[in-house]
């Protein structure tokens, strides 16, 4: 016969299975870290490594690095496919993506990267909406896609957060080079205005005009277009020749902020804020006069020889009680 306080049978067995499962993925991690400790690192080899597959090709360069336009801002840096580069080289890294929050409107997707051979290890999260403009929860494949996005975001975070910024950022900057058809000479192997014209024909055949791509840049005319422009360019290029984007959704037109429904929202908050940034000395010091009031010692009665009663009402403003004399 079972007594309350006894565990049941079937949480005894999950128990278990866990902790073995634990011991099993201890006694792997001290595996891999005797490895990596036997085996070494060598800088010089993985600053070769990195280079050789960073600017193998000006394709690949091209998917080194991320472009990013916001609110009239280029945003610049080290791409995932880099940070897949960065932990093949530097080796005895172990990575890892988790989902840590799946809410009504967000979600949290976290990533841990560590170095066995250092024994350290970084984790990064990021979070993403999952909610359209008009706060509709998106679908479940939408749900899928963006966690898939923020888990790479995460990851490359952690990756290039955990090696040092030192040894990989000279390589990265000849990736650029690589990616901008600059030979090692300094000399560009293709015009820079032929490659743009190669880009807008490329595009041109999945039916995205020179019209739709300058109204997403912002721009009047083609000459316009800097090297980091033909670099996004180049990368919605290859997305949509892989079909992981739509060619006339990945080209949106630029909108101004103020008559964005973003931008009214956000213009709305602002005005928000100023109104109640308006409103706190007034109530600072209401609230200031107030304390003062309650902390004023109290005064004593006069009675004044007067022909009105004695009994009469003292002032409420007086702060003193009504008190019969």
């Amino acid at each position: 016969m079972t007594r309350p306080d006894d565990p049941i049978e079937g949480e005894v067995e999950v128990v278990a299975i866990t902790a073995v499962a634990q011991q099993h993925e201890a006694a792997a991690m001290d595996i891999q870290v005797a490895t990596a400790q036997t085996l070494g690192r060598s800088i010089s080899a993985f600053q070769k490594d990195l280079e050789d597959w960073a600017c193998f090709s000006q394709e690949i360069a091209e998917e080194c690095t991320y472009i990013l336009k916001k609110g009239g801002t280029t945003i610049v840096g080290p791409s995932i496919r880099f940070a897949e580069l960065l932990q093949q080289a530097y080796r005895h890294i172990v990575c890892d993506t988790f989902i840590e929050e799946e809410a009504e409107r967000h979600v949290v997707v976290g990533a841990m990267a560590r170095d066995l051979f250092r024994n350290t290890a970084i984790r990064a999260r990021v979070r993403r909406n999952i909610v359209t403009k008009h706060g509709k929860r998106y679908g479940p494949d939408m749900i899928q896609t963006t966690t898939q996005a923020a888990g790479s975001l995460a990851l490359r975070n952690a990756i290039i957060r955990l090696i040092p910024k030192a040894l990989w950022q000279p390589i990265w900057l000849k990736s650029r080079d690589t990616a901008q058809g600059v030979d090692e000479n300094g000399k560009r192997v293709v015009p820079f205005s032929e490659s743009v014209i190669r880009a807008i024909k490329f595009l041109g055949s999945f039916e995205v005009s020179e019209q739709e791509i300058l109204a997403h840049l912002g721009y009047e005319s083609r000459a316009d277009i800097d090297q980091n422009d033909l670099t996004l360019l180049r990368n919605k290029a290859r997305s949509i020749r892989a079909g992981e984007i739509d060619a006339h959704a990945a080209f949106p037109e630029q909108t101004d902020d103020s008559t964005s429904v973003g931008g009214q929202a956000a213009a709305e908050e602002v005005a928000e804020r100023l109104k109640k940034a308006a409103r706190a000395p007034k109530k600072a010091a209401k609230k200031a006069a107030k304390k003062k009031a309650a902390a004023k010692p109290p005064q004593e009665e006069r009675i004044e020889q007067t022909d009105e009663p004695a009994h009469a009402d003292v002032p409420v403003d007086d702060g003193i009680p009504d008190v019969d004399i």
